[in-house]
This record gives structure tokens, C-alpha cells and sequence, in this order.
């Protein structure tokens, strides 16, 4: 019963630490999209205001 419980503990701590990658890497991304989406209005702002 020990191995089981130490099995499916394992298995549940390399799910979550997947799924805690997964949340970073897409927070990461989305990160990385506003900042380039800024600065192509920001850009685009500076020009029509020329």
C-alpha cells in the first residue's frame, strides 16, 4: 500500500509541476505578445503624431 500511496504522490507531483510549467510558459508568451503589441502601437503613434 506505501509503494501505491508513494506512486501516486509521485504522479501527482509531476502533474502539477507540469501543469505550473504550462501556466508560466503561457504567461511568459502572453507577456512577451503585449509588450510587442505595445510597442507596434507605440510606434504607429509616434509616426502619426509626426
Amino acid at each position: 500500500m506505501e509503494a501505491r500511496y508513494g506512486s501516486v504522490t509521485v504522479t501527482l507531483t509531476n502533474g502539477l509541476l507540469m501543469c505550473a510549467c504550462e501556466v508560466l510558459t503561457t504567461l511568459l508568451v502572453s507577456a512577451l505578445f503585449k509588450a510587442q503589441l505595445l510597442a507596434q502601437v507605440s510606434v504607429f503613434l509616434s509616426f502619426s503624431l509626426s
